[in-house]
């Protein structure tokens, strides 16, 4: 068994080359020597030098950085080896989410079901008992007004 299944990449650079686009040790070290198994995410993906397609080639599956910005975003996407890295990459993320605390407990032929938590109905409760404590003290309010203008 694992003990970890999920890693981040530093944001240095080994020689040359960022740490999180060194197949050298995001694969070669990483994966296959110490036979690491799950997610690796960048560190925060802030900088050019961060490519993200240089990222996912040497193994790291996730970029660490805003959502709607990448300083180097993934551009191939169509080619063989892009799809086959594309690949491995969702391979690693679900394999860290299949072993995770999200599945535990969950058995083949397990049927799931969800209910609603007991806070979450008292709440409720609580909601509509203050929703009518107000609507009925507006209406009190309503009636009392109209009874002192009848008799004014």
């Amino acid at each position: 068994m694992n003990a970890a299944t999920a890693v981040m990449s530093s944001f240095n650079r080994i020689g040359t080359t960022w740490a999180g686009g060194s197949t050298a040790l995001m694969t070669n070290v990483l994966r296959e020597e110490w036979g690491f198994r799950g997610v690796a995410i960048s560190d925060f993906n802030l900088y050019a030098y961060m490519s993200c397609d240089q990222g996912m080639r040497a193994g790291t599956d996730m970029q660490l950085t805003w959502t709607t910005w990448c300083a180097n975003p993934l551009t191939d996407t169509t080619s063989a080896t892009a799809r086959i890295a594309i690949r491995k990459a969702l391979h690693n993320m679900l394999y860290t989410i299949a072993n995770s605390n999200a599945m535990q407990g969950v058995a083949p032929g397990t049927i799931i079901t969800y209910t609603m938590s007991p806070w979450r109905i008292w709440f409720i409760i609580l909601d509509v008992v203050l929703g009518l404590f107000v609507v009925g003290g507006t209406v009190w309010v309503v009636i009392r007004v109209r009874k002192n203008k009848e008799q004014n």
